[in-house]
């Protein structure tokens, strides 16, 4: 079986069942009375019961890392269940329930391809490694000043010392020396800003997880060499390595600089070798590593929410200092700026409602890598930080995990690059950015503002495309189905809403939306009412926001589009807000595994991913 960190159960057992409406329930289908069907008997220890009949979990879920294991009491291949109508239906479920939105909505087409989560992130890493001194363009003053001075010099200047010396017959013999004297200049310069070791850069940003010290690394590495001819690369780290080819097609064959030099690459267990051949003088190479490693631990944290404020403390576990430490919330970010090795943070932030839909992280990149420093090189530096957490970031809400939780950002330079260039340790910029999820406890009674518990997507429902970093296209008359996870502390649900972020100004005249609600006991989607027209307000402040609307008229569009946060050019600046329960009407929508369904229908526009506003009581 699998290792026991793995097991979200504990076996103790089998037994038949009689009773199998929990199974029929997940495959819309009666369930076939041939054979008896025999489950294993458990205790579930971590996750979520998605299926249980009387005292016996039949389908476990838990988290562990950036992925899922999902436990299975049964055997779906063998009978009874083998044959059972309802068996694709129940697999499609599970299937739903355990894959990340973004595989969901892929278009193969496109991320199909096995290297698609290496290409993910790569053209901004690629950016950051080049940023090496020795390959900037010359300044433009100093080749204008040089061009002038050879003008000068060979033109007005040569001539008058000649005639002065009566000798203008050996402007034959000035003139080349000259253009010897510059040349041999020019070259000088260039061996002094480009020297005459091998120097390299790397970009590493590494996905952190909650409960296991394996984590995703994506590390880019560029190496310049200073002459012809072949160069042996040893990167240390276990990873996957492919070459880069940052001008063209992505991975190394297709371009201009993978036909030239040529690179032979083999994987061992604990590095990576390439051998770059025909390496031409002065020419930059690009490799990326891709995988999954052992970390220590970097980032620990403690906190807690009522829903209103975030408390707690952030430590940086790690032996390295963080230049800085970023915590988003969906509001301002808050900034812990830095933190040495064993240093801790004391956190205290509102959690507040998003000024009307747009993504609050978004506004705060501004602050990843600020400094109040003039110099280029530190001005570029910034700039490839905020690009990677912007990539960093879009990621993580774009497979948002459907529960309460917030990324934690955290970046430093002081990270060695960890590889050897014919033997010889290279020398270079290093850049390590850190990612991590944040899942804080809800503490007695709390009130959960919208933008915070993101809903994430569980099923689609007509024709879809991907576009783009967490955004989906549907035709006209299709629908997307979120499912939300409440925290597991959550003992009664007072109050929960709906909050639905567009685009509203002059990109529409109307909106239309339909609101579904799953109710679990029925098997049924139940309508929770038609909006239509615009809030009155753009900023909705957080508790119990406003109901009313101005009056609109629907129109027929072709197209929809749901946008995981937001997307470029598309302002999310208006919410709708919905009512899902009626009072004290909550039974039913929640299920016994702690999920809501919303399925949202929409005409005509552009909408951001909901998220409930929920108040009630926490357990003790």
């Amino acid at each position: 079986g699998l290792p026991g960190q793995l097991m979200p159960v504990v076996i103790a057992g089998s037994t038949e069942l009689e009773n199998t409406s929990a199974l029929e329930r997940l495959g819309q289908e009666p369930f076939p009375s041939t054979y008896p069907l025999r489950v294993i008997v458990s205790r579930a220890v971590s996750g979520r019961v998605l299926a249980q009949e009387g005292e016996v979990p039949l389908v476990v879920l838990s988290r562990y890392g950036q992925g899922g294991v999902l436990f299975l009491a049964f055997d779906p291949a063998a009978q009874p269940l083998a044959g059972w109508a309802g068996m694709p239906q129940m697999l499609r479920e599970l299937l739903f329930q355990s894959l990340p939105p973004s595989l969901i909505l892929s278009d193969q087409s496109q991320r199909g391809d096995p290297r698609g989560a290496m290409l993910q992130g790569g053209y901004s890493s690629y950016n950051a490694v080049v940023n090496l001194p020795a390959l900037e363009l010359p300044s433009i003053n100093l080749l204008l000043g040089r061009i002038a001075g050879y003008i000068v010099l060979a033109g007005p200047v040569n001539y008058v010392v000649l005639r002065r010396l009566r000798r203008p017959g050996l402007m034959w013999v000035t003139i080349p020396v000259l253009v010897l004297l510059f040349s041999g200049s020019a070259y000088f310069l260039a061996v002094r800003a480009k020297g005459t070791d091998v120097q390299g850069s790397a970009v590493t940003v590494i996905q952190l997880a909650d409960d296991t010290s394996w984590a995703q690394v994506r590390r880019m590495v560029g190496v310049m060499t200073p002459g012809r001819g072949g160069y042996r690369i040893v990167d240390s780290g276990r990873a996957l390595a492919a070459s880069w080819d940052g001008g063209g097609g992505g991975f190394g064959g297709g371009g201009r600089s993978s036909g030239d030099s040529g690179v032979k690459i083999r994987n061992v267990e604990e590095r990576s070798e390439l051998e770059l051949l025909r390496m031409e003088q002065w020419t930059m190479r690009s490799h990326m590593n891709y995988g999954v490693q052992r970390m220590e631990e970097a980032l620990s944290y403690d906190l807690y929410t009522d829903g209103r404020r975030l408390k707690g403390t952030v430590t940086n576990e790690s032996p390295t200092a963080l230049k800085q430490v970023l915590l988003f919330t969906g509001g301002p970010a808050a900034d812990f700026g830095a933190l040495g090795p064993g240093e801790t943070a004391l956190v205290d932030i509102p959690l507040v409602f998003p000024s009307g839909g747009q993504p609050g992280w978004r506004g705060q990149l501004g602050q990843v890598g600020s400094s109040s420093r003039s110099d280029p090189n530190e001005r570029r530096q910034q700039r490839h930080i905020r690009d990677l957490a912007e990539e960093a970031l879009e990621s993580f809400y774009a497979d948002s995990p459907g529960r309460l939780s917030h990324p934690i950002v955290a970046w430093t330079d002081e990270i060695p690059m960890g590889i050897t260039v014919n033997e010889v340790e290279a020398a270079g910029p290093s850049l390590t950015l850190f990612v991590k999820p944040v899942t804080p406890e809800i503490q007695r009674n709390f009130a959960l503002p919208g933008g915070q518990l993101l809903g994430r997507v569980v099923n689609v429902e007509g024709q879809v495309s991907g576009e783009g970093s967490g955004e989906v296209v549907l035709s006209s008359g299709s629908a997307i189905t979120f499912q939300f996870e409440l925290p597991l502390d959550v003992r009664e649900i007072e109050r929960a809403a709906l909050h639905v972020p567009f685009a509203g100004g002059s990109l529409l005249t109307s909106q239309r939306v339909e609101v579904l609600a799953y109710h679990w006991e029925d098997d049924a989607w139940e309508p929770r009412g038609l909006e239509t027209g615009f809030p009155q307000t753009q900023s909705l402040p957080a508790g119990r926001p406003s109901s009313r609307y101005t009056g609109g008229h629907p129109q027929s569009g072709q197209g929809l589009a749901i946008l995981q946060q937001a997307h470029h050019g598309y302002g999310l600046d208006q919410s709708l807000i919905r009512e899902l329960f009626d009072d004290g009407g909550t039974t039913g929508y929640v299920s016994a595994a702690g999920l809501v369904r919303i399925k949202l229908v929409i005409r005509e526009g552009v909408v951001g991913t909901p998220s409930l506003i929920l108040e009630g009581l926490a357990r003790e």
